[in-house]
């Protein structure tokens, strides 16, 4: 592992890991590192998931997140195992032949927004709450993109699609557009990546032309011509729902990592259901 990125992780696992992620980040890189001694850490990573304390029928977001990861690594590797491999060390590693496609850097992004703006959500401070919500909007967004690369190829191969590293350089419309395609979209089992991301939205906040209005409890954003109009509500379910993505996503890899270097009794852990999805 890049020593660089090694450190990055160290001080983030330091200062803001645990209230993240329980275990904190630095277990997922003990977990893949050194199976003898952290296989253990791996199965805490996917307990604690398993045990978010998701508010009314919103769980079923993230835990959906979850099994379609693992459903794309499940079918990716059977047709390319180089592929599944990508998927699987995505969160470290760059695709192969490519450079600075690896997650953890957005990962890390989003989780340090979720911390900030879980500091300052109590307060009665609306401009600075708006403000904090900007960045992790714009943190879910850039995840979300630099994860879809993954999943297109992952995809493409499932289905004996060619597929081209390329898709890393492309803007982020196009590879919404591209995985709509191939996932059947709002009728499909990432129907809510398709909620949850937004090109206009992303633009609209990458160039900071975006107006938050409280009297009217509405959110207005601009992407070249276009206009929006968001209702406030909305904006911050998609915040709630948006930041918990990453935590599916490593439990994803957790559970994948548990399945191919445990034991039967670690495997024991995984929820049955998610066994038998990844045998069929």
């Amino acid at each position: 592992m890049d020593p660089e990125l090694l450190k990055r992780m160290e001080q983030f696992d330091k200062f803001c890991g645990a209230r993240f992620y329980g275990s904190g980040i630095q277990n997922t890189f003990n977990e893949y590192s050194s199976v003898e001694n952290n296989i253990s850490k791996s199965i805490n990573g996917i307990k604690e998931f398993y045990s978010m304390n998701m508010l009314g029928d919103d769980y079923h977001l993230p835990y959906i997140f979850y099994q379609d990861i693992l459903i794309t690594y499940r079918d990716s590797i059977k047709k390319d195992p180089s592929v599944g491999d990508a998927i699987l060390n995505s969160f470290f590693n760059d695709f192969f032949s490519t450079s600075n496609t690896l997650l953890y850097p957005k990962f890390e992004s989003v989780a340090e927004s979720v911390l900030a703006f879980n500091s300052c959500s109590t307060s009665n401070n609306y401009p600075l709450i708006m403000q904090i919500s900007k960045k992790l909007m714009q943190s879910i967004n850039e995840f979300i993109n630099a994860l879809l690369g993954f999943l297109i190829i992952g995809w493409r191969c499932a289905n004996g699609k060619k597929y081209s590293i390329n898709i890393f350089n492309n803007n982020y419309g196009s590879k919404l557009d591209e995985f709509k395609e191939l996932t059947n979209g709002n009728d499909g089992i990432f129907y809510f990546i398709f909620r949850l991301g937004s090109n206009h939205l992303r633009n609209a906040l990458a160039h900071d032309d975006i107006y938050f209005d409280q009297e009217n409890m509405v959110v207005k954003y601009n992407d070249r011509e276009k206009s929006f109009t968001m209702n406030t509500v909305d904006y911050m379910a998609i915040l709630l729902m948006g930041a918990t993505l990453p935590k599916a996503y490593q439990a994803a890899l957790n559970t994948i990592y548990v399945i191919n270097k445990g034991s039967q009794n670690d495997k024991n852990y995984i929820d049955s259901n998610i066994l038998r999805l990844l045998n069929s």
